[in-house]
């Protein structure tokens, strides 16, 4: 009565089990039967190419199908993979490790910018160094909050796939930060004065360029989701380019423009101490455009790393996933279209959730 039926039945008579010919009157039972010999075929057929094993085959593809029936979807992309289809503890791991992974970053840079202050402050600048990199660090980590419009989930992975720009949001956050910056420069200022160790930091001068630079980031910058993906994990790869592309270009940019400003002000014959600023520019343009990166695109590619890892290491995917999702679509099990995967019918689908509910209780029946 159904074409995908008389499909699969023409694929799985060959030397057809017994039960499974005496079964077809009853057709519940039947339809689960035959849905058994039709995978246990397509994922033996070709035994030149055993990559994979059809136990594994059916196990990856019974937890795959399991998720997509709980979020009610029939298309899948790798940038569907979530943390939340992580069990809780294992859930928990995950997110202990991605905020040390978030960390380490910020420490290096820290670490860079402290080795570059010795010449000016000896040893002492490289533990000043990492304790700034471990409060930019923890600033997120404890705010859930990249710039002040970014803020992320530890439970979500949000793709950032295309970049545009607003100059109307340019002109008015360079603005306002200039302002805010010119403020806070002065108080920094005073309050390296009171402290007896000022040596001539420029604070009224660095302070615009990176409350500008961070306030034109969160605002100018436009995000979005690309709605049609052409190969699989394109979406990871384009996140993990812009979060590289911005976050080198702003500590570029910064850099350059606060050293710019300097250089005008000395030109201008103002006395500027470059030995004890330099660390601070370095430092500063390090972790705003770290800070840029992770915001736009580089969150996203991080997590997904570590949750491949997860998934793998708790046993619910292979290591090459691409390459084993394109073997199961050359059986027929998948069909692969554009940069995502779906079963080759929602009953299909269905059967294999169902295994994974079987294997949970575990009731499932080995593979033959």
């Amino acid at each position: 009565q159904s074409p995908l039926m008389l499909s699969i039945m023409t694929l799985a008579y060959y030397r057809m089990p017994e039960e499974v010919a005496l079964s077809l009157d009853n057709r519940e039972t039947g339809r689960k039967l035959l849905f058994d010999v039709y995978v246990e075929r397509m994922s033996r057929y070709r035994s030149g190419d055993d990559a994979y094993a059809p136990k594994d085959t059916v196990h990856w593809l019974s937890w795959l199908a399991n998720k997509m029936n709980r979020q009610n979807r029939t298309m899948f992309f790798l940038e569907n993979m979530q943390p939340s289809w992580l069990p809780r503890e294992e859930l928990h791991h995950f997110t202990n490790g991605l905020k040390i992974t978030l960390l380490m970053p910020y420490l290096i840079a820290g670490l860079l910018a402290g080795l570059l202050g010795i010449p000016a402050y000896g040893w002492l600048a490289v533990v000043v160094g990492l304790l700034f990199g471990s409060l930019a660090g923890l600033l997120p980590i404890l705010s859930g909050r990249l710039l002040l419009g970014s803020k992320f989930s530890w439970h979500r992975i949000e793709t950032i796939e295309t970049l545009g720009w607003s100059w109307q949001w340019t002109w008015l956050g360079a603005a306002t930060g200039i302002v805010i910056g010119l403020v806070a420069g002065l108080i920094v200022s005073w309050l390296d004065g009171r402290t007896g160790s000022y040596s001539g930091r420029p604070w009224v001068l660095l302070a615009p360029v990176y409350v500008a630079g961070g306030i034109v980031l969160d605002r100018a910058v436009m995000r979005s989701e690309v709605k049609i993906r052409t190969t699989p994990g394109l979406g990871i790869r384009r996140s993990r380019q812009n979060g590289f592309v911005v976050g080198i270009a702003t500590t570029v940019i910064t850099a350059v423009l606060a050293v710019v400003i300097l250089a005008v002000v000395g030109w201008a014959g103002l006395r500027v101490p470059w030995l004890v600023t330099v660390p601070w520019i370095i430092g500063g343009s390090l972790f705003l455009g770290l800070t840029a990166g992770l915001a736009y695109g580089g969150l996203a590619a991080v997590q997904y790393h570590r949750l491949r890892v997860a998934f793998r290491q708790s046993g619910f995917i292979p290591d090459e996933y691409v390459h084993f999702l394109d073997y199961a679509a050359e059986r027929s099990l998948l069909r692969k279209v554009g940069g995502g995967y779906t079963f080759m019918h929602a009953l299909l689908l269905d059967y294999f959730s169902g295994r994974m509910e079987q294997e949970q209780a575990g009731t499932a029946k080995p593979t033959l």
